[in-house]
């Protein structure tokens, strides 16, 4: 029931409809309820400013209708504009956060319920007038106006390229924070007995539940999985979340079965436990955040672009989600509980996968800015000792093994000693002057 409520909840977000047709039916209940509160009063009792004469009334309603409509027409017009520039010059998977833009949200929102309630007022036939309906009406038209200004410097805002990049970043942390909890305190290890289980039982399973839909894995919850296991049982997942599943292939492999009854309830189980949707979400999938700080950087590199600022900037912020990602404790490959069910999750990202995951592709398409290799060895060096500084000495080597591959694109691309100079003097600190040269 929380997964579904959760996959809800990330609808909601990420529509541009659900939250103004909220706005559209408190604005039906606020014109109900100011026409009770004006059958309810004496219109010569009101002040000048909000009484209004019959002549008045309708056209001044109509001028607001007419008007809010049209803007709303442009406001939205605007919003596509900027969703496509932004598809272009980014990324296409940008394009959720804009779509997630509670702002944006509520000034549509606003600018809807404005017209709903304005058309109502016009169309009810009361008398006398309803003063303070109508006075709500021009109230709301003027918080509409104030909303669009406010909207458009926000749209401009949220084009900025640091604005873009900084709200992927904050959204990526919260993920990494919610998902990988537990903070490292210097005792790290390399792959330990339970990491070199997580491929399973050398048997074949005994049942696998095949994906029902096709789609990308965007949420599941482990424990539900493994508490269906019975006494002992083992299952693994052919997937993680951020995966895209084909309808029939495996999801999970079980070698619990110890009868028909057990294999339909752990079916039951994995079918509640996995939301599968049509899009990419960041709900539990950290590397999602990453996929989309990289497409930045790749896309600012590309020769159409030609933006290495841009691509430096990235990389900045992708330094900020590993350093968070090094200082915590990786998912488990194997979850195992007091009466012996153990769930296999092998293919879980470690440190050496999220830093992989971060530079490999910026590395290659930087072959020609060496600015870029400059400062992502820069972020790899503050990483170094940030990881030393907590006593993760273990992940100071995944650090140095992506520096040498940085140092090793540069070699190949570099059209000028000056700037392999520059390169490997900023590698010196990861890898010595030996590896560095």
């Amino acid at each position: 029931m929380l997964l579904r409520l959760r996959a809800i909840d990330e609808a909601f977000r990420n529509s541009l409809f659900y939250l103004p047709s909220l706005f559209v039916l408190a604005s039906v209940a606020l014109w109900r309820a100011m026409l009770a509160v004006d059958a309810g009063i004496d219109p010569e009792g009101l002040p000048e400013v909000v009484r209004f004469s019959e002549d008045g009334a309708g056209p001044l309603l109509a001028t607001i209708a007419g008007a809010t409509i049209t803007v709303a027409g442009i406001v939205f017009s605007v919003t596509v504009v900027a969703v496509q520039l932004a598809s272009s010059q980014f990324s296409p998977r940008v394009l959720r956060g804009f779509l997630r833009d509670r702002f944006q949200q509520v000034v549509m929102g606003l600018l809807v319920g404005t017209f709903t309630y304005t058309m109502l007022t016009l169309g009810s036939s009361t008398e006398p007038t309803p003063h303070l309906t109508v006075a709500v009406a021009v109230v709301l038209a003027l918080v509409a106006l104030m909303a669009i200004l406010a909207s458009i410097d926000h749209t401009a805002r949220n084009m900025v390229v640091g604005e873009i990049v900084r709200r992927i970043s904050d959204e990526t942390l919260e993920t990494v924070r919610r998902e990988l909890p537990l903070l490292l305190d210097g005792r790290c290890g390399g792959p330990g007995p339970e990491d070199e289980e997580a491929s399973g039982p050398a048997d074949p399973p005994s049942l696998v539940v095949p994906a029902p839909v096709t789609g990308w894995v965007q949420q599941f919850d482990g424990d539900a999985i493994r508490e269906a296991l019975p006494q002992g049982g083992t299952a693994r997942l052919e997937i993680r979340v951020g995966h895209f599943v084909v309808a029939g292939t495996p999801l999970v492999s079980s070698w619990a079965g110890q009868s028909e009854l057990d294999d339909e309830h752990l079916r039951e189980a994995v079918g509640e436990s996995f939301a599968i949707g049509r899009a990419r979400t960041m709900q539990q999938d950290a590397s999602f955040g990453i996929r989309q700080l990289v497409d930045i950087a790749m896309r600012a590199l590309s020769p159409a672009i030609n933006d290495p600022t841009t691509a430096c900037e990235a990389v900045l912020h992708l330094g900020a989600v590993l350093r968070e990602v090094l200082r915590r404790r990786p998912v488990p490959r194997v979850e195992r509980d007091e009466e012996g069910r153990s769930l296999l999750r092998p293919h879980e990202l470690g440190p050496d996968g999220y830093v992989e995951r971060s530079f490999g592709q910026i590395r290659a398409c930087a072959r020609n800015h060496p600015v870029v290799h400059v400062v992502m060895l820069g972020v790899l060096d503050m990483l170094r000792r940030d990881v030393l500084a907590a006593g993760l000495d273990a992940r100071v080597e995944v650090l140095r093994s992506q520096a040498a591959l940085v140092v090793d694109e540069a070699q190949r691309s570099c059209r000028l000693p000056e700037e392999l100079a520059r390169v490997r003097a900023a590698a010196l600190p990861l890898l010595g002057d030996a590896r560095a040269g």
